[in-house]
């Protein structure tokens, strides 16, 4: 293991970083005329359902749906059992607020609970049926140029939390300002298709197991392209907090190859003591199935803050899982391989962690090799801490590979 101390300085480092361009929406627009705006009161579930769905039970488009104050406790019998999957270019909102400090990023308590200035709507998926899958689909799924916002979605406490992710994007659009507590994922950002683009603003995502996850696909649901999938994400001042496993996860692939995932934080809190890393980036890994080969995932991360875990900033090229989760696949098919990681760290400040930094070319987490020839690159232009720590290692355990071809890079 190596340790670091200080910070690295040089812009001409972080010209190969890919940062998300793509235009993500601001407000849906409807592709002909004016949005349909419906008022639901508050608590009125029926109403709720009306609103989401026609009379068919498909998602209406092109619709506002603001949610009056109140407790919407979902009905399993509705569509889609239960859960909302809103239309192309829907808006979900209410009217939640909660304080915030001086960059617009939500205040937490001592257990990941708001201040609350004014109430809204409060989302409420405690009935839902479990998933057939391990994680499943959203509790509320954003249409594609859609968006929810000031929404209060809740799960569950403790072993009653909800199994599925608490709202999701799997297109284009975005989540602002929405308090999500209680699930297996409080939010999550993935392709349903062979594309997509999400921007999360101004939430706080506390007493889930994750905090917020990005991903390509989730092979859990199954996929229309099984890989070469792109999805890029800009995730801003918003407070990941007292999760239970990790804050924020990036994976570039879970059982699948040739995926593009880029990721541009700024002025985030990530804090509490998660049993893994407070932040976790993965090149390719093999759980649920065989390896990931050839992803490309990069994070370019400005002024954000990593506070008080063992491990502030985890990052993985491939990651082999114990073969008891794995299906029984052949070593060889379980290795991830030629996965390319990249991290630019712009003002990140660390605080309070065991370790501030581990990157690893590979690492397995049983007693057999890794994938090979992965490459993780991780850049600190600027970083605030009293003393940055950093571990490096190309392959971990060293001694489970044999020969080493997996490359880390930390300056």
């Amino acid at each position: 293991m190596n340790a670091i101390s200080g910070h690295a300085k040089g812009s001409d480092q972080v010209a190969d970083v890919m940062i998300p361009l793509s235009a993500i929406p601001t407000q849906s627009t409807p592709a002909h005329g004016k949005a349909t705006v419906i008022a639901v009161p508050g608590g009125h579930v029926a109403a709720l359902y009306e609103a989401v769905y026609d009379e068919h039970g498909r998602p209406r488009e092109d619709v506002t749906i603001n949610l009056a104050s109140g407790v919407f406790r979902l009905d399993p019998s509705r569509p889609f059992g239960g859960r909302l999957v809103l239309g192309q270019r829907t808006i979900l909102c209410s009217t939640l607020s909660m304080a915030a400090d001086a960059k617009g990023v939500p205040l937490a308590g001592e257990n990941g609970e708001p201040t609350v200035l004014e109430e809204g709507a409060q989302i409420d998926g405690s009935d839902l049926a479990p998933p057939s899958a391990f994680i499943g689909e959203g509790v509320i799924v954003v249409g594609d140029e859609g968006r929810a916002e000031r929404l209060w979605i809740e799960g569950g406490p403790g072993s009653g939390r909800s199994l599925r992710p608490g709202i999701e994007i799997v297109a284009r659009g975005m989540i602002r300002h929405c308090c999500v507590r209680g699930h297996r994922i409080g939010l999550r950002v993935r392709a349903a298709d062979e594309r997509a683009h999400g921007m999360v603003t101004g939430c706080l995502a506390a007493a889930n197991d994750a905090g917020m996850i990005v991903l390509p696909l989730d092979p859990d649901l199954g996929h229309p392209t099984g890989g070469n999938v792109s999805v890029e994400a800009v995730i801003r001042r918003n407070a990941c907090v007292n999760n239970a496993v990790l804050n924020l996860g990036i994976l570039g692939g879970i059982a699948s190859d040739r995926n593009r995932v880029a990721v541009a934080t700024s002025h985030n809190l990530f804090s509490g003591r998660p049993a893994g890393a407070n932040v976790r980036l993965v090149g390719g890994q093999n759980v649920l199935g065989p390896g990931s080969r050839h992803n490309r995932v990069t994070l370019r991360a400005i002024g954000d803050r990593f506070l008080g875990a063992a491990v502030g900033l985890q990052v993985e090229g491939g990651s082999l899982q114990p073969e008891a989760v794995s299906g029984g696949i052949a070593l060889e098919e379980r290795w991830s391989s030629h996965n390319r990681v990249t991290v630019v760290l712009d003002g990140a400040a660390f605080e309070g962690n065991d370790l501030d930094i581990a990157a690893y070319g590979g690492i397995s987490r049983s007693n057999e090799p890794g994938g090979d020839y992965n490459a993780v690159k991780v850049v600190i232009a600027r970083a605030e801490s009293s003393g940055l720590t950093i571990s490096v290692f190309d392959c971990f355990p060293e001694q489970n590979f044999a020969a080493c071809s997996n490359k880390t890079d930390v300056r």
